[in-house]
C-alpha cells in the first residue's frame, strides 16, 4: 500500500520526451544539518502521536526508500547535495563527519557542494569527510595552499548520460570566512568563478552544465541571470521552499519549483529543497543536445511522509549510532529544582 502510493507520486511527473534528447532526473537535498531520523513540523524528534497523525517526516531511512524507487523507475538519475550536512543535532556533536559519511555513501550521492558549516571545525573537521566520501565534494571558488585539501576538493565533476556530458560545478558562499572557521582558505566571487569554469567545460565538450552550491537563493538567482552556459542551479543555505501548486505541509512557498530565468538567451532553472531532509527535491528535465538547452521540465519537492517506509538497510546503519546516542543522553550530569527553558528562541 505504501509502496504503491509512493510510485503513484513519482508517476505523476511523467513527461512526453523528444526522441533525440537527454531525459535526466535530478534529485537533490540541502541543509540537512545532521537530521538522520524523522522530524515533526516543529523540527523536533517525532513522537508516537506525530507518527499516528502522519506528522513525521524525513530521515535517512525514508530518503533511501524514495531514492531507490526513483532510481529503479528512471534511467538517468543524478543525486546532488548543496551543502550543510554538518551541525544541527547531537548526532554531529558526538559523531562529527563519521555518521554523515556512512549515510551519504549508503545513499550513493553522486556529488556534493560544500556548505559554510562544513568548515565549522576548520580543516581538521572537513578533511575526514573528504577522505571518506565515495563521491566528489566540490567548491570551485575555494582557494588554498593546503596540499591535501587541493587534492581532495574538486571544482567540478563530469557525468555522462546517453552520450551527453553533464558538468556539475560546486560553489560556496564567501561569507563562510565570517560564518565559520575557514582557516587556510580563501573564497572567490561565485559569479566570476562559475563563468570561468562553465566556459572551460564548454570548450572541453561538456553539453549540459549544473551549478550546485551553498550561497542562498538570491545568489542562485543571480547565477542564472548572470552566468552564461548554466542550465540548472541547485541551491542551499537560505532554507528556501520552492513549490508549484498547493503546499503539502506547513512550509510557506517562496517561489515556484523550478524558478525559470531566460537572461542568457536560454532557460536556466533554479531549484532548492527547503532543509532538514523533510523533502527530496525531484526535477525531470529534457536537454536538447542540438539546441544546447533544457527544453522541458517538471517536478516538485517530494514530502517524505508515511508513503515511504523506513529502509531496513539504513536503519541498520543508524542503529549503532543510536545506541551510543542513547547511552550518552541517559547519563545524569546534574539536577535542578526549577524548569530550564533551553529553546533556541528563548536563549
Amino acid at each position: 500500500m505504501i509502496y504503491r502510493a509512493g510510485i503513484y507520486l513519482l508517476l505523476s511527473f511523467t513527461l512526453s520526451w523528444t526522441v533525440d534528447s537527454l531525459q535526466l532526473t535530478l534529485i537533490h537535498t540541502n541543509d540537512i544539518h545532521s537530521r538522520f531520523t524523522p522530524i515533526n513540523n516543529e523540527l523536533k524528534d517525532c513522537t508516537a502521536a506525530d507518527i499516528a497523525d502522519n506528522k513525521c517526516f524525513g530521515g535517512a531511512a525514508k530518503r533511501m526508500t524514495a531514492v531507490r524507487r526513483i532510481r529503479k523507475k528512471y534511467k538517468n538519475v543524478l543525486f546532488l547535495d548543496a551543502g550543510d550536512q554538518y551541525q544541527g543535532t547531537l548526532w554531529y556533536v558526538l559523531f562529527r563527519h563519521k555518521a554523515i559519511a556512512d549515510v551519504m555513501n549508503a545513499l550513493r550521492y553522486d556529488a556534493m557542494a560544500l556548505g559554510n558549516h562544513e568548515f565549522d571545525h576548520a580543516l581538521p573537521g572537513l578533511l575526514p569527510l573528504l577522505r571518506e566520501a565515495k563521491f566528489p565534494i566540490m567548491a570551485a571558488n575555494v582557494a588554498t595552499d593546503n596540499e591535501e585539501l587541493k587534492a581532495l576538493l574538486k571544482p567540478y565533476t563530469i557525468f555522462t548520460f546517453d552520450d551527453v556530458k553533464v558538468g556539475v560545478i560546486g560553489y560556496v558562499t564567501p561569507l563562510t570566512k565570517k560564518l565559520s572557521k575557514a582557516h587556510e582558505v580563501e573564497f572567490e566571487d561565485e559569479i566570476q568563478v562559475l563563468t570561468r569554469f562553465a566556459a572551460q567545460l564548454k570548450e572541453e565538450g561538456v553539453n549540459m552544465i549544473i551549478a550546485v552550491g551553498h550561497s542562498g537563493i538570491q545568489m542562485d538567482r543571480l547565477i542564472c541571470q548572470k552566468v552564461p552556459n548554466i542550465d540548472i542551479v541547485v541551491g542551499g543555505h537560505t532554507n528556501t521552499f520552492l513549490y508549484s501548486g498547493k503546499p503539502p505541509s506547513v512550509e510557506e512557498i517562496q517561489g515556484p519549483y523550478p524558478e525559470i530565468y531566460n537572461d542568457q538567451g536560454k532557460p536556466c532553472l533554479v531549484v532548492t529543497d527547503y532543509a532538514f531532509g523533510k523533502y527530496l527535491g525531484f526535477l525531470k528535465v529534457e536537454y536538447d543536445k542540438e539546441l544546447d538547452r533544457v527544453t522541458k521540465w517538471k517536478g516538485n519537492p517530494i514530502l517524505l511522509d508515511n508513503r515511504f517506509h523506513a529502509s531496513r538497510e539504513m536503519e541498520n546503519i543508524l542503529a549503532t549510532y543510536k545506541h551510543q546516542l542513547h547511552e550518552f543522553t541517559s547519563t545524569v550530569i546534574g539536577s535542578t529544582a526549577v524548569k530550564i527553558d533551553g529553546r533556541f528562541s528563548t536563549c
